[in-house]
């Protein structure tokens, strides 16, 4: 069963809610075991992603390199790596993709040192999201400059219904770079069934501005809806310069459920309103999504849009 949704029209325009997140940084945390790096053979007519296997000289080359760090959590033993040979040749962007990322995969019970203490890599709090499972994280050293650089800014848990296949992989690495709760969002409604199109428009930071306000204040609040909106489109048209129209949806979760869980239930939600649907579905000329988490443990979610 899905949660409340919010719907409220003002002469064309349709509007709804939203919020954002970053987590801690996993910068201080050092591989407690020296183990070596590995590059793998294949056949040289086929790209190949070279891993590290070394979590902290991973995160060094991506700093560097000002890049995004890709991590892989396997269970114990010889990783799965398949999926991403597919990615990395089966897709047009792939190779190129590849080349803006570092990318490591570790067992997931590595054990790290951070603050002076042994723990397990994924359970570093930067990695909470994770829920200790196996599965991506990503983290951003691509920008000093930005506000969530060296932050986890996408988590993909592996789960009984979420697997590891190669759209997950490619929209992984082609949406847009945000917060954690702005790319996980997006992530759910890319990976969608029905392939909303909203996505395929340009990430806009004014709209991504605008959709963490609001869901920040419905957080606090803890209540979901279009609080202040006359205000808010007056506002949003004119930093926008003029645009035409606005939309708005927005959605909450389930009490208590994980982030990526939360960003599907939601998208979930839109998909069961004509109106919400509507909006996430159609090709957008701009867009921005956002997630956040109230004191109550619902995560409230916006989508924002215009054209």
């Amino acid at each position: 069963m899905s949660r409340m949704l919010g719907v409220r029209t003002w002469g064309m325009i349709f509007l709804w809610s939203a919020l954002g997140l970053v987590s801690s940084s996993p910068s201080s945390a050092q591989d407690s075991a020296g183990d070596q790096e590995l590059i793998s053979e294949a056949d040289p007519s086929r790209s190949v992603i070279e891993w590290h296997t070394r979590y902290s000289s991973a995160m060094e080359q991506a700093k560097d390199e000002g890049k995004m760090l890709f991590v892989f959590f396997h269970e114990a033993g010889e990783p799965d790596l398949s999926p991403f040979d597919r990615w990395l040749n089966d897709t047009q962007d792939g190779p190129t993709l590849a080349k803006t990322m570092v990318f490591c995969h570790v067992p997931r019970d590595l054990k790290v040192v951070t603050e002076g203490k042994e723990i397990e890599l994924i359970d570093h709090p930067a990695f909470q999201h994770m829920e200790g499972r196996p599965g991506v994280a990503m983290i951003d050293y691509v920008d000093s400059e930005d506000p969530f650089h060296g932050r986890v800014v996408s988590v993909y848990p592996l789960t009984r219904q979420r697997q590891l296949h190669t759209s997950a992989i490619a929209n992984l690495c082609r949406i847009p770079r945000g917060t954690l709760t702005q790319r996980s969002l997006v992530l759910a409604v890319c990976l969608h069934r029905d392939r909303p199109r909203s996505v395929t428009g340009r990430w806009n930071p004014i709209l991504a501005e605008e959709s963490q306000s609001h869901s920040l204040h419905q957080a606090r609040i803890r209540v979901q809806g279009h609080h202040n909106w006359d205000s808010r489109f007056h506002r949003i048209i004119g930093r926008l310069g003029g645009s035409l129209g606005a939309q708005e949806v927005c959605a909450e979760s389930w009490p208590g459920q994980p982030l990526m869980d939360a960003a599907e239930e939601c998208v979930s939600s839109w998909r069961g309103s004509s109106g919400h649907w509507q909006a996430v579905s159609s090709p957008q000329e701009s867009f921005a999504y956002d997630m956040k988490r109230g004191s109550n443990g619902v995560w409230y979610a916006t989508g924002l849009f215009a054209r």
